[in-house]
């Protein structure tokens, strides 16, 4: 049976944020997850482009899209090209669907609200380290509405007619598209988190995808949820 992989240790991080004291509160939820973290703080794009000229190793980054100076999302465009070993992590309040959609695409690998209870951002934040991407219910459901919306698109036309999984494997994929964690599938299926784990590689593996954001879409277009 295929274990899960063991949590990163985050030893630096960056957090990007205008507003001090959401600034202030990320930075010591990050410290909460991880106590030896240190944490530098941005709190415009200048600031940031500045960190990441003089520390470009950061382990992570949570970042705001809405910037005084510029959007987030070009941190993260910066990351997946130059530093692609920085786990980009999106804060925000989520007003613009389609810069949060893009941030997933560039390979933003959780998206977390800024209204979050303090212990639910930790235990999130603890997904991400053990290399889950973590999206929000309330973005699964966006997700939804835009395909919905644009209804027959490209990639829709692309995928086979038949979907190549296992029964199994497309009952983890509509959890998956429900917007269920890897813990959460497992106590649904009545099987073990290392075995929802590898269900879910394999799905990943046999659709050529790589991020949950791209699995709801999958499993949305063809009536899994």
């Amino acid at each position: 049976m295929q274990q899960l992989e063991e949590s990163r240790v985050f030893k630096t991080a960056l957090v990007v944020e205008d507003i001090e004291s959401s600034n202030h509160w990320m930075s010591n939820r990050l410290r909460d997850t991880f106590p030896a973290i240190q944490v530098d703080q941005a709190f415009n794009l200048r600031q940031a482009c500045h960190f990441f000229k003089h520390t470009p190793a950061y382990d992570i980054a949570l970042i705001d899209l809405g910037l005084p100076d510029g959007n987030g999302l070009e941190l993260i465009e910066h990351c997946a090209r130059h530093c692609p070993q920085i786990l980009t992590v999106v804060v925000t309040i989520f007003e613009d669907d389609q810069h949060l959609f893009k941030a997933v695409q560039q390979g933003a690998q959780g998206y977390l609200l800024k209204d979050m209870e303090a212990e639910c951002f930790v235990q999130q934040l603890r997904q991400i380290a053990q290399g889950d991407a973590v999206l929000s219910p309330l973005f699964i459901k966006k997700i939804m509405q835009y395909m919905r919306h644009i209804g027959q698109s490209q990639t829709t036309k692309s995928l086979p007619i038949v979907l190549p999984l296992t029964r199994r494997e497309k009952e983890v994929l509509a959890c998956l598209g429900r917007g269920l964690q890897v813990n959460e599938t497992a106590a649904q299926l009545g099987i073990s988190v290392h075995t929802v784990a590898s269900y879910v590689k394999e799905i990943y593996r046999k659709l050529n995808i790589s991020s949950r954001a791209e699995a709801v879409m999958v499993a949305l277009q063809y009536g899994l949820i």
